[in-house]
């Protein structure tokens, strides 16, 4: 849902030439009915797949994590779309997003300068419109590896319509995939441990934590 807004932002952007926009409403285009799809799955798509998860049998205890699985991450979803949260969670991601956006695109320039002349010079908004690709084609519900495969399918295809040098484009985004992963796992990990550590020496945390998770 904050992908939307930011790829018809795009459109806007007074710096691209007119050759440059017709192939950039394309792209948007396509961006908008990805994140349509994936709105569609998690609401109502995931309702209705718990819905008609429950309908079967609950003897197995495989299928009986499933079903539940399925219906608390389906009540989750719904949660989520209460007026009050849904507006503090959109804002949020959009600040947190333009954060990533623009440091993302540091990354993939500073790349491109140090072993892709042909990428240098590159318009900072047809970078941003190649991530924003990449991670719609990522949020797609795809059976991948941390995402490799479909972020640099999604960014590629919008770098091929945009015009740019294809081959070295997709090597610069793979790298910039890997550096990006290893920071976010990195840091992820680190958090992980740290949150161990915290409700270990103090278990009226972790007990605050669940109470608030339930509310």
């Amino acid at each position: 849902m904050v992908i939307i807004p930011l790829v018809l932002g795009m459109l806007l952007y007074p710096v691209l030439d007119v050759g440059i926009q017709q192939r950039l409403v394309l792209v948007v285009v396509i961006l908008i009915f990805v994140c349509g799809i994936g709105i569609l799955i998690l609401y109502p798509g995931l309702s209705i797949f718990a819905r008609w998860l429950s309908r079967f049998d609950s003897r197995s205890k495989l299928l009986l994590k499933a079903q539940s699985f399925v219906s608390q991450f389906s009540d989750s979803v719904k949660l989520s779309l209460n007026r009050e949260t849904i507006f503090k969670t959109f804002f949020l991601t959009v600040g947190v997003r333009v954060c990533k956006y623009s440091s993302i695109i540091l990354l993939f320039m500073g790349i491109a300068n140090a072993g892709y002349p042909d990428l240098v010079g590159a318009d900072p908004g047809s970078i941003l419109v190649g991530l924003l690709a990449s991670e719609a084609a990522a949020s797609l519900p795809i059976p991948t590896f941390m995402s490799f495969g479909t972020y640099e399918a999604g960014g590629l295809a919008a770098f091929a319509m945009l015009g740019m040098p294809v081959a070295t484009a997709g090597l610069a985004l793979f790298t910039v995939h890997i550096i990006t992963q290893a920071v976010d796992y990195t840091i992820g990990g680190l958090a992980f441990v740290l949150f161990l550590m915290v409700t270990r020496t103090n278990p009226a945390t972790l007990a605050a934590v669940r109470h608030k998770a339930t509310d």
